[in-house]
């Protein structure tokens, strides 16, 4: 059986670093920054727990 608590664990990580990058990206759309090195730094953050997330679906096929 799929680890349940593991892929809502991933599931709110997730979450919280798509949050985080819109807010950079929101600074650089509205003119307060223009930090394209911490939007892309935010945008990393979200890749290792997303290819985690999909291994572990992918398992329970």
């Amino acid at each position: 059986m799929m680890n349940l608590r593991r892929c809502l664990e991933l599931m709110a990580i997730i979450e919280e670093e798509v949050g985080e990058a819109r807010k950079e990206l929101n600074n650089i759309w509205f003119g307060r920054s223009n930090d394209w090195e911490k939007f892309k730094e935010e945008v990393n953050h979200i890749v290792p727990p997303l290819v985690e997330l999909i291994k572990l679906l992918e398992g329970e096929r």
